[in-house]
This record gives C-alpha cells, structure tokens and sequence, in this order.
C-alpha cells in the first residue's frame, strides 16, 4: 500500500536548497564567466542537477506533493528558478588558453612598442593595468 502523508526525505531537500542557492549565485554572476569551458562546465552542472530534481518532482507529483525548501524554491518552478545559459555569448578568443597572450600581442601593435608588462609610467613604475595583466600572464 502507498503511504500518501510521505515525507520528503532531507537529502531531497538539501538538493533543492542548494539548487535555488547555487543558481542564485550564478544569475549574479553571470557575466563574471570569461572562459567558454567554465560556462559550459557550470551548464552541465546545473542541469544535472536540475534533471535530479525534476526526477524526484515526477515522483512526488504521483502523490499529489511538490518538493519545497521554501516559497521561492520548489520542484514547481525549476525553469523559472534557473532558465537555461547561453554560453555562445562568451567571445572564443577570450575562452582560448592563450587569450591572454593575443590580447597583450594586439597591445603591443596598438601602442607599437612592448608588450604592457613591460610599458613603464612616469615613475618608472609598472601602471596598475600593466600590473593586472603581469598577474594574469603568471597565471
């Protein structure tokens, strides 16, 4: 016989909670993700998960139940919770390994001289934009 006063088991519930929170981050985030791959590996994360959860909905739907962390965060609304990425947007020179490389090479035919790690200001001191793209070269 089905027990219809089913409770929701709690790792169900965690994963819905860390869904909601995790998707939340990424809208936030969003246009924080240079990389394709990054963006491409987040996508596939979270539809994974959110494929689980429309799984354990299917199932609590059979009982009449919908699985909710709260009035935000339910099996009910998963598209609206986290719509699909588009990850096409992101620039592929920017998502390539070197990018970094062919961004500093158009610098250097821009200015003409040497790349900008290597431009010195007034002071003889590196800029604050050489010092960024120094950081991100040793990387």
């Amino acid at each position: 016989m089905c027990d219809e006063y089913k409770t929701h088991s709690g790792s169900d519930i965690k994963i819905l909670d860390n869904f909601c929170e995790d998707s939340a981050l990424i809208k936030e985030n969003r246009n924080n993700t240079k990389r394709k791959e990054d963006c491409e590996s987040i996508y596939y994360n979270i539809f994974s998960r959110k494929n689980k959860l429309l799984n354990i909905h299917t199932k609590e739907m059979r009982g009449n139940r919908t699985l909710e962390a709260d009035s935000k965060c339910n099996t009910k609304i998963l598209e609206s919770i986290f719509p699909s990425i588009n990850c096409n947007f992101i620039n592929e020179n920017e998502s390539r390994p070197d990018a970094v490389h062919n961004a500093a090479h158009t610098l250097q035919m821009r200015y003409g001289s040497a790349y900008p790690n290597e431009r010195l200001s007034n002071d003889g001191a590196l800029s604050a934009a050489a010092e960024r793209e120094k950081i991100i070269l040793l990387l």
